[in-house]
């Protein structure tokens, strides 16, 4: 590292490693290879997981796994499976609304406000295409 200011050109400069570091996350105990797809999948999409996290991810991808082949059975047990895993899932914060504000949901889904040139524009438009 250089003693003293950086310069403007150094600063942009995107260094080589500026994406982020793998996670080192791994499951304590073993796994099926389709709880280990699910285990791996999880960590990757949620950057937000530690290591104290991984003990409810292993119950969180076996769940996952044991809801998909309920889904053969009868409802109420995949119901049940299911239900396990969406509370697995709010507590690791893995939904949408674990992730999202409460106060900028609404903001998220309004409607962009159109200029007055562009309502005149639109007028204009369906007014053509009416005649």
């Amino acid at each position: 590292m250089q003693p003293g200011r950086r310069s403007a050109s150094s600063l942009s400069i995107v260094p080589t490693d500026a994406s982020p570091p793998p996670s080192g996350l791994t499951p304590l105990g073993p796994l099926s290879k389709a709880e280990h797809r699910v285990f791996s999948f999880t960590v990757h999409q949620n950057r937000h997981l530690r290591a104290r996290d991984v003990p409810l991810l292993e119950l969180y991808a076996a769940a996952y796994c044991r809801s998909s082949k309920a889904k053969r059975g009868g409802v109420q047990k995949w119901e049940r499976e299911t239900r396990i895993m969406m509370a697995l899932a709010v507590k690791l914060r893995l939904t949408v609304q674990s992730t999202v504000q409460p106060r900028t949901v609404g903001r998220l889904h309004e409607q962009p406000v159109l200029s007055y040139y562009e309502r005149q524009a639109l007028q204009e438009q369906m007014d053509d295409d009416n005649h």
